[in-house]
């Protein structure tokens, strides 16, 4: 496909800004406290300022209203230009869901977040179930008017930072391994909620995260209960490309590097 110009202008314009902003180890070590933060809250925040973030989102609920090509070219400059914003593209994945499933409100808050700088995340993963999700063995049991949740999540990115995890539960295990999991929307500063730090060779991204009777809403709900296996593939479809993209960026940047 050929860009148009608009979208030529779009990917010089972010190159120009991360040029700018991140182009030096010395700026680079200023936005993330001496390589210590992934995610730096300076550049997101004139990212959101020049509308770039949540630019794919609809309007409607508070973003950009343009479409994947421009998200992609986003997301590969701001990547070949090693802007340190790596969160961003777990929200985005995180949005899909939302925005397919979630309730007018769920929408307007995640995308919302997302176009003003703030981050959000999915917990997924569980210490025994990675690639098979069907495994997940962490509970929300339903009591009265709110959920219950107990159990861990790990190498969930960015929760950090995050202002809500989009997790996915079992709610009945009945059926087989792929039925009865549920998705929620459940803020950062739940009680009984606990974020801790998995060590990694790279600035803090990865993170434990422990459940002790958490109680979640039945409003905060994503989609259909006991249905979230077929919510998540829209997401997860969105993220494969998110993922190239942003690599696609890191090679350029990689060849500049060598060519310089």
């Amino acid at each position: 496909m050929r860009f148009t110009r608009e979208q030529r202008e779009f990917a010089v314009a972010v190159r120009e800004f991360c040029d700018a902003e991140c182009k030096t180890l010395q700026q680079r070590d200023l936005l993330t406290d001496g390589g210590t933060l992934a995610n730096s809250t300076v550049i997101l925040d004139k990212f959101a300022g020049l509308g770039w973030l949540a630019v794919s989102l609809p309007e409607e609920y508070g973003g950009g209203g343009a479409g994947m090509v421009e998200e992609c070219i986003f997301l590969e400059e701001s990547a070949r230009g090693l802007a340190p914003i790596t969160g961003y593209s777990t929200g985005l994945t995180a949005a899909q869901t939302y925005l397919r499933y979630g309730t007018e409100d769920q929408k307007h808050t995640i995308v919302g977040n997302m176009a003003a700088g703030k981050l959000e995340a999915i917990a997924l993963s569980e210490p025994g179930a990675g690639s098979d999700l069907g495994g997940v063995r962490i509970k929300a049991e339903l009591v009265d008017d709110h959920y219950v949740v107990n159990g861990q999540k790990t190498w969930i990115s960015a929760a950090h930072v995050a202002e809500h995890i989009l997790l996915l539960a079992r709610t009945d295990s009945s059926g087989n391994k792929h039925q009865g999991l549920t998705l929620f929307m459940v803020p950062t500063d739940a009680p009984g909620l606990q974020i801790h730090e998995i060590k990694t060779m790279e600035a803090r991204t990865c993170n434990d995260l422990y459940f002790t009777d958490v109680a979640v809403p039945v409003s905060a709900v994503v989609g259909t209960p006991n249905q979230a296996w077929r919510h998540l593939m829209r997401g997860l479809s969105v993220e494969r490309l998110i993922i190239a993209t942003m690599a696609l960026g890191a090679a350029q940047r990689s060849l500049d590097d060598v060519i310089a």
